[in-house]
């Protein structure tokens, strides 16, 4: 695995050149307009007022971000992987994260088990986080392997297959 080429060849075209501007322009103009903290609904805001106003509760800022010290132990291990010779240095460069995004825990309400009080969905969004392209190189590595063992379905399709092929005594079929 390598990291992604940056390279942007040159073009000539006039046509490329002015949708390209105009793409940018119309980028700029949006996101000027967007609103800070619009990714979440009025009830969630005013709930959030309504803490931040409520003077029973102490709310401090986390003490410290842990990407900082997850990172250098990331770091030291890989750079002990290429020093030992189980990674190269390009395997280095890949998965050491240079600028990685702290991941957000977010939860989906699950409205159809209780729309007036749905439950939530934890859900984890790690992209551009420390372990992600360790998370995909790993991904890489076993995905062969464990395709390969008898234990293992590779989708709902497989399942079926398998299902489809069990044989089944006709005392249950009728």
């Amino acid at each position: 695995m390598k990291l992604c080429s940056l390279f942007d060849p040159p073009s000539n075209n006039a046509s490329l050149k002015v949708f390209s501007q105009s793409l940018r322009s119309e980028s700029r103009r949006y996101l000027n307009k967007t609103k800070k903290g619009a990714n979440i609904s009025k009830i969630e805001r005013d709930a959030l007022n309504n803490l931040a106003a409520d003077t029973t509760i102490t709310i401090r800022p986390a003490d410290k971000d842990p990407t900082v010290e997850f990172g250098k132990t990331i770091f030291a291990t890989l750079q002990r992987g290429v020093e030992n010779h189980y990674i190269t240095r390009q395997e280095f460069e890949y998965l050491h994260e240079t600028h990685p995004r702290c991941p957000v825990l977010y939860t989906l309400p699950k409205v159809h088990k209780d729309p007036i009080h749905p439950t939530g969905r934890p859900i984890v969004s790690a992209i551009g986080g420390l372990l992600e392209p360790i998370g995909k190189w790993l991904d890489k590595i076993f995905k062969t392997p464990v395709l390969s063992l008898p234990t293992c379905v590779k989708d709902s399709a497989a399942v079926i297959e398998r299902l489809n092929n069990i044989p089944v005594p006709v005392a249950y079929t009728q």
